[in-house]
């Protein structure tokens, strides 16, 4: 497992879907929703596609706040491979009300960005329970860092 700090890119080629007002859609070639920007203070169970089942990545805007129904509603997105939250600078965070341990059922996540105000080693303990993890031997995984990818 390797710990990397800086921005996220993805190479996958994908299509801007019409959206609602605190959320945007990608999909793939076949048209299936594959992803979904959050940025909203509506809630993002309610923001999110009506068919999720082919989610695999998820964004989460900087300055967004996440609730625990929001966290709840992301732990149940199975099909989720890769997870961003916050941008790329220490300015650049989301908040987080409540626990991140029910991101533990995403099985299939591989990678996570993470960028988080105020945040501790326990909000990472939700890891160990994932099949892809494998603990950091990099001082750079150091929590000291607010803003980092994990692969996992």
């Amino acid at each position: 497992m390797a710990a990397i700090i800086g921005g996220l890119c993805t190479a996958n080629s994908f299509s801007q879907e019409p959206s609602s007002n605190s959320a945007d859609f990608t999909s793939d070639a076949s048209g299936r929703i594959v992803g979904l920007t959050y940025w909203g203070r509506g809630g993002l169970r309610q923001s999110a596609p009506k068919d999720v089942s082919n989610l695999t990545h998820v964004e989460i805007s900087y300055g967004t706040t996440l609730t625990r129904d929001d966290i709840e509603f992301l732990a149940s997105l199975q099909n989720i491979e890769d997870l961003s939250f916050g941008g790329n600078l220490d300015d650049e965070y989301v908040v987080i009300e409540g626990d991140l341990a029910p991101l533990a059922k995403l099985k299939r996540l591989e990678r996570l960005f993470l960028c988080k105000r105020d945040m501790r080693d326990s909000d990472l303990a939700f890891l160990r329970e994932l099949p892809n993890w494998t603990a950091p031997t990099s001082a750079a995984s150091s929590v000291v860092f607010l803003c980092r990818i994990l692969t996992l």
